[in-house]
């Protein structure tokens, strides 16, 4: 297979932001994180979000996770107003905050026990979602006894074992070695075409956002705000040679125009 992706982001988009902005109160005044944001995100889409440190991205993951309330504007999801968390969203931090007393499988049970689903229902889930993710002959290790591209494994797996729609990731190979983290953009792309999911990813890393993303959105300094939406038209499946082509690196270049000719991410 060797295809771009067109979707169709304004007929029932899985995500829609209208207007969305964010302040916080501080005893000497409020600082808005980000403003006037509008965006629709089309139901299979991979976006990617790039901008400098403070621009206010985790402010906005945190806003379409459910876990802050906008200060003004809308956000949507399945056309619904967002009032709270959602079961079908799920979330990769950069750190995959895995309890160190459960096993890999006990670790990607985690949302079930908690949101009581039943595990006899769910099990044949996991341990798809291990297999998925190559880590099946690991389901009864604990985390110390994994490297930490392989925890971040385990972070996917967890966020997909309640089928989620929209999965939302904040800078989840930021931490990793560059070796590492280039085989886990590969898996996520894999995983991402087997699976269609919604995903809206955070990446300090340029290149990053351009392998992954069908879209890059590029966001301004604090109040953060839409600089541009770059349309990614490679084909896939992408591979690391993809990262070595001509239009591949017209495509950093011209997003890297935004930060001051940084070389590949964003301080």
């Amino acid at each position: 297979m060797n295809t771009a992706q067109t979707i169709d982001t304004a007929a029932s988009p899985a995500l829609e932001l209208r207007g969305a902005a964010k302040t916080y109160g501080t005893p000497t005044g409020g600082i808005t994180a980000f403003s006037d944001f509008d965006l629709n995100v089309g139901e299979g889409e991979f976006v990617a979000l790039v901008g400098p440190s403070g621009c206010g991205k985790s402010s906005l993951l945190k806003v379409i996770a459910g876990l802050s309330k906008l200060t003004a504007g809308q956000c949507s999801v399945a056309g619904e107003s967002l009032k709270g968390p959602r079961r079908d969203i799920g979330i990769v931090f950069q750190s995959p905050l895995l309890f160190p007393w459960r096993t890999v499988l006990e670790n990607v049970l985690l949302p079930v026990d908690v949101q009581r689903l039943g595990r006899n229902s769910q099990m044949s889930v996991a341990r798809e979602l291990l297999d998925l993710v190559d880590l099946t002959e690991f389901a009864d290790r604990y985390p110390k006894e994994l490297s930490g591209g392989m925890q971040q494994r385990v972070g996917i797996a967890r966020a997909l074992v309640n089928t989620p729609t929209i999965l939302l990731m904040d800078e989840p190979f930021g931490a990793l070695d560059a070796m590492t983290r280039e085989h886990l953009n590969l898996q996520l792309q894999r995983l991402w075409m087997e699976r269609k999911k919604t995903i809206f990813f955070i990446t300090h890393s340029i290149a990053e956002a351009v392998f992954l993303a069908d879209r890059v959105v590029v966001m301004t300094s604090r109040p953060g705000r839409i600089a541009e939406i770059c349309p990614i038209d490679l084909p896939r499946p992408r591979d690391l040679d993809t990262m070595v082509t001509p239009e591949f690196g017209e495509h950093v270049r011209h997003i890297r125009q935004y930060f001051g000719g940084a070389e590949g991410g964003l301080d």
